[in-house]
């Protein structure tokens, strides 16, 4: 196949001379130079004319195959869309460890502090109210509950009740009196019914009306140790703390109340009720 260069414009060589430059890295130079091209190409260039020694066909599919080399290595730099957001490729060899997003910590088993403080609070207007027979509904079914005169939680001596054995001891033994353990500090029996027990250790302040509440912290503390997470390390508690306006009563008229709850079927029951207030 012969082609007259001298009958087509410049831009039709310049086009020829890309494409042959992008098969075979040939140079072209329009005149008498010769033209270099690797096989299986063979040309010469004399008088404006320029000889290949190859098919009309194959010239055809060369040029098309050039055409989609460029064509893939423009598709290649360009930036990707994604869901209509524009995304760069990054070399996996590239991406340091700490460059990476920190994932979000994963959900705790703790229970929510404004839904505990709304749970102690319904527990409480039930004491307040007197209420003991639908207050032994939020005792933990298996574990049961123990009520401490004083902060400093004894399960040899202070008095524990299954769920099953408050409620009797509310309806059938209302008006009995209970071993709840011993006082400070003349270690004198605590023998009380239900009844005079909340009103002097369990519910001995207005908590629901001038007290404030705290989430798995202690407000309140006097000289007793409080060992509520060594006895219960499971658990949360919930604190109701009352302390009275006056200022010089305030350091030993002060009361609080720590409700002890641990998970059972994904609910929070009561294991433990302690009393704490200023002691000797």
């Amino acid at each position: 196949m012969e082609i007259d260069t001298s009958k087509y414009r410049q831009r039709y060589l310049r086009a020829w001379k890309s494409v042959l430059q992008s098969i075979g890295n040939a140079t072209y130079d329009h005149g008498d130079r010769p033209l270099s091209l690797p096989p299986p190409f063979a040309s010469t260039c004399k008088s404006g004319y320029l000889r290949i020694m190859i098919s009309e066909r194959f010239m055809m599919k060369s040029c098309l195959f050039s055409f989609l080399i460029v064509l893939l290595s423009l598709s290649l730099g360009c930036q990707k869309k994604v869901d209509g957001s524009t995304a760069t490729a990054v070399d996996s060899a590239t991406v340091k460890l700490e460059d990476l997003p920190v994932p979000p910590p994963l959900p705790t088993e703790s229970a929510d502090s404004s839904s505990m403080i709304g749970l102690t609070h319904e527990i409480l207007t039930l004491a307040a109210a007197k209420d003991y027979a639908t207050l032994a509904t939020q005792i933990h079914p298996t574990l049961g509950i123990r009520f401490s005169p004083y902060t400093y939680v004894d399960k040899a001596e202070h008095k524990h009740f299954t769920a099953d054995e408050f409620r009797e001891q509310v309806t059938k033994g209302a008006q009995k009196k209970v071993l709840w353990g011993t006082s400070d500090p003349l270690s004198e029996p605590i023998k009380l019914t239900v009844e005079s027990y909340f009103k002097e250790f369990a519910y001995d302040k207005n908590y629901l009306k001038e007290g404030r509440m705290a989430y798995n912290e202690t407000i309140g503390g006097g000289t007793t140790i409080n060992n509520i997470k060594e006895i219960y390390p499971n658990a949360i508690f919930v604190e109701a703390y009352w302390v009275p306006n006056d200022e010089e009563k305030a350091p030993y008229e002060w009361g609080s109340i720590r409700l002890v709850y641990e998970k059972y079927q994904d609910q929070y029951y009561l294991v433990a009720w302690v009393h704490d207030a200023w002691s000797i």
